[in-house]
């Protein structure tokens, strides 16, 4: 168990140290940006972004969870290349028929978004740039299923980079505003499609089976709800908050979320090692029921751990890193950390569904979560104005979490039993409830006294996770720390 856990940390890892590298260097010019750019300008972006991720599934054709299944049928070089280059077929029909759309209906969107005909522009381009991004996808997962991980990493790199520099210099050389912005996500998206196309198609010979496109539409397409209905879950409260506190709150918002979202750099990088690493044991349930319990433990503490944190950084980093504009941002970073850690929590139960080929399931489940998030910001925006939208995304992700542990136990005869600790489980739950709920108390301090809390509550939340460990896994970790000491 422990080299089978040790290696998906450290698929983990290759994948997050790359997804870091390309947050941090977003993240550093951040200060760069928020000044040429006003809280308006990120308001556009993010009911652009917004708008982008509504149409991404349903162009994609849910080919991101369907591939895998078709992919890994039979374990053959030709099955695995063919179900490569007839996604990417698949995807280039569709994601034509978006830019079609996107140039004839751009100023109808726009006025959808943003009550306005003033971004058409803008809502071409952005959605020309999915329709172009979305065509790396069979190649990216090619890399993900055979572990090449560190390719994979480096490709992402070169596509952020170009991204990256293609911002700076229409936005601060080139004076273009939130258009600049735009149009380098756009180059940077077909710089990275290229990128990955031109490195695998070296090794994956072209196959087309009409055989395997109906397979993949079999198994994708009832998958499409799903990735929309993720999607609104996580970004449809900005929409909200737009109706009823303006562009300028969607763009304090935005800030907080951006810096929330930094833990989705773990999150996706686990996602990315994930997926394949449990599919790999369908032939081999048996072997994992108390191995995938073991997982989740060790994910709560792990990333829960570092939400937790988060949460005590989060007003220091935001003044940092921000504008005096933008400074009430740090309100909703903590909560925003929280809904990517539960959604992380919704990954490690699905094993089951996938196993016995119940995925479309998944979509109900996250339906029923996206009208509790809608609910929820109704009521919670109005009188809370970006944190009600923080704190219905979280409420809203926790409760997927519940409903999916619901529905598994309604199908444990047929699903894979996993041993969970619920012992442990329970105990981390309510140190986490606590500790969060403390940190929204106000305070004031100069900073000599938030560097001494923000050690205090690190060395706490390190403790008490240390004491939730039994004794021969605290062994383990104090020896391997006297190994890199030595």
């Amino acid at each position: 168990m422990k080299q089978q856990i040790l290696q998906l940390g450290k698929d983990s890892l290759i994948y997050g140290v790359g997804s870091m590298v390309s947050r941090l260097m977003g993240f550093l010019l951040l200060p760069v940006f928020t000044a040429y750019l006003t809280p308006t300008d990120y308001g556009i972006l993010s009911l652009l972004s917004f708008l982008g991720q509504l149409v991404q599934p349903l162009f994609g054709l849910g080919l991101g969870a369907g591939m895998g299944p078709c992919y890994f049928d039979g374990e053959n070089e030709q099955r695995k290349a063919t179900s490569v280059w007839v996604a990417f077929i698949l995807l280039s029909i569709s994601n034509a028929v978006l830019i079609f759309c996107a140039c004839v209906f751009s100023r109808s969107l726009s006025l959808l978004v943003f009550q306005t005909d003033d971004y058409a522009m803008l809502v071409k381009l952005s959605l020309s740039a999915i329709a172009i991004n979305n065509l790396a996808n069979p190649f990216m997962y090619r890399l993900q299923f055979e572990k090449r991980a560190k390719p994979f990493v480096f490709l992402t790199l070169s596509s952020t980079l170009v991204t990256i520099a293609l911002c700076v210099i229409m936005v601060i050389f080139l004076s273009k505003g939130v258009e600049g912005m735009v149009y380098g996500q756009l180059g940077g998206y077909a710089a990275g499609t290229l990128f990955f196309i031109l490195y695998t198609q070296r090794w994956t010979s072209f196959y087309f089976q009409i055989q395997v496109a109906k397979e993949l539409l079999r198994l994708s397409l009832p998958l499409i709800p799903s990735f929309a209905f993720l999607f609104i879950i996580t970004h449809s409260n900005k929409y909200i908050l737009q109706m009823f506190e303006g562009l300028d709150a969607v763009g304090i918002y935005s800030i907080g979320f951006n810096f929330g979202m930094a833990i989705s750099v773990l999150i996706g990088a686990f996602q990315s090692a994930w997926y394949p690493y449990f599919m790999s044991f369908m032939g081999r349930q048996e072997e994992a029921k108390v191995l995938f319990g073991r997982i989740f433990t060790y994910y709560l503490f792990g990333i829960g751990g570092i939400t937790l944190f988060i949460f005590v950084i989060a007003r220091p980093v935001v003044h940092l890193m921000t504008q005096p504009a933008f400074y009430e941002a740090y309100k909703v970073v903590g909560m925003i950390s929280s809904s990517q850690f539960f959604l992380g929590m919704f990954l490690l139960l699905l094993p089951g569904m996938y196993f016995v080929k119940e995925v479309k399931y998944v979509s109900v489940l996250q339906c029923a979560t996206a009208v509790i998030l809608i609910v929820t910001s109704f009521l919670l925006i109005p009188p809370l104005s970006y944190l009600g939208a923080a704190l219905s995304q979280s409420l809203s992700l926790l409760c997927l979490v519940g409903l999916t542990a619901l529905w598994n136990k309604q199908r444990e005869k047929l699903y894979i039993h996993i041993q969970y600790e619920f012992k442990r489980i329970l105990l981390f739950a309510v140190f986490f409830i606590v500790f969060s709920g403390l940190m929204f108390f106000p305070y004031d301090f100069i900073w000599w006294q938030q560097i001494l809390i923000i050690s205090a509550a690190g060395i706490v939340i390190i403790l008490t996770i240390f004491n939730l460990l039994h004794d021969t896994e605290k062994k383990l970790i104090l020896g391997m720390l006297e190994k890199t000491n030595a």
